[in-house]
């Protein structure tokens, strides 16, 4: 089998979609012969894929990438790309490709890391019950400034136009049950093509140790939707508690976050506030090592997020709110007790800093261990590979 990869962004740009691909991919080059078409100059190969950079997918806004990406698929070497293929893989927003993939009865395969095809911002927030998705998608963008708040408010049909290239694929992959309810409830059209494939566990092995401080990860950047408010009130409560604890800070954060930031650990010294950055596969083992939790406050429907599926795998305990396909990967668990309401992340967070560390670290290896089983790399390639055939 040739499959034919359509990614605008490739690891190690992006972030969980992008990484979760790039293990996919891997997994999938032993079954089948693989060509990636990316935006992104510089790839983390995989041995034995082939990779064509395309200029047309540099670009990452919407707009700009969707009317890319219909000139690309009018072009004559994409047209003999998809000929030479015997199945189409778009894991990330490149929809346009899918009709002319339909046209020549390519298999074609959309792999949803979020909620492109329902909200301008690819984001849901939780609960999508209140189906408020376009006010929240304005709210979100809003806060960026006024061109970003200007740019959703004209562009709100954008989801619309997602939705009728994805209805002409054959497969689309969910990467969770709770996303796949929600995609099935708001485009009806596409429920008998949903099936639900988890992403897989990291590949790399992380051998723990906790520090003798009761150390948190905080992965989400500058970013009021990863939680970003709830890990400053974690902060101040610790240090209001007095209790020597450590969060460590990973990704990118804004001057003004910063200074915050810098502000909380001068008010709070028992609390050591480290920001490392955006850090690299192997600094992230490093800290994952000795980490007792991560700090996971989402407040958005978060399919399935491979900050969370990473620390549960390497032994670190994810104390995180109950929204989108966390509590799947918490269910049965010790970490399912640390799975909340996001106003309760703060709490959970304290008691946990003040247990046993020798008890963290044998609920978080019984978390490792049910983890591992269920997000096995065998059990995602045999379930990717049904959606091929």
């Amino acid at each position: 089998m040739r499959i034919l990869v359509v990614a605008e962004r490739y690891w190690p740009e992006g972030g969980g979609g992008e990484l979760a691909t790039h293990l996919i991919i891997g997994l999938l080059r032993g079954e089948a012969e693989i060509t990636v078409v990316t935006g992104t100059p510089r790839p983390e190969r995989v041995k034995g894929v082939n990779y064509i950079y395309e200029p047309l997918l540099r670009r990452g806004e919407k707009a700009v990438l969707w009317a890319n990406a219909v000139r690309l698929a009018g072009t004559k070497r994409f047209r003999e790309l998809l000929r030479q293929h015997d199945a189409i893989y778009i894991p990330r927003y490149a929809f346009p490709v899918v009709p002319a993939a339909a046209k020549m009865g390519k298999k074609t395969v959309v792999h949803l890391h979020g909620y492109a095809l329902l909200s301008y911002t690819a984001v849901v927030l939780a609960p999508y019950e209140r189906r408020r998705v376009e006010l929240d998608d304005l709210r979100i963008e809003c806060r960026k400034g006024v061109v970003h708040c200007a740019t959703a408010a004209a562009l709100w049909w954008l989801p619309k136009l997602a939705r009728k290239w994805i209805r002409q694929a054959d497969e689309v992959i969910c990467v969770s049950k709770r996303q796949a309810q929600i995609i099935a409830d708001a485009a009806p059209e596409l429920r008998e093509k949903v099936r639900v494939v988890y992403n897989p566990r990291p590949p790399e092995e992380v051998e723990k140790r906790l520090s003798e401080v009761p150390t948190f990860i905080y992965a989400g950047g500058d970013s009021r939707i990863k939680g970003l408010p709830a890990v400053i009130r974690t902060i101040a409560l610790l240090g209001k508690r007095g209790l020597r604890t450590r969060v460590v800070l990973t990704n990118n954060y804004g001057e003004k976050t910063r200074r915050a930031l810098e502000a909380l650990a001068a008010r709070y010294p028992a609390v050591e506030v480290k920001l490392t950055g955006r850090a690299g596969r192997g600094e992230l083992a490093r800290l994952h090592a000795e980490a007792w939790a991560l700090l996971a406050p989402s407040i958005w429907e978060e399919p399935l997020p491979y900050a969370v599926l990473e620390a549960a795998a390497w032994a670190t305990m994810p104390v995180a709110s109950a929204v989108g396909g966390i509590p799947e990967i918490t269910a049965g668990t010790p970490a399912e007790k640390y799975t909340v309401d996001l106003r309760e992340v703060p709490q959970k967070a304290l008691e946990l800093a003040q247990s046993d560390p020798r008890e963290v670290l044998k609920d978080a290896e019984k978390t490792r261990e049910e983890v591992r089983r269920r997000f096995s790399p065998q059990e995602a390639v045999k379930r990717l590979l049904e959606a091929f055939v």
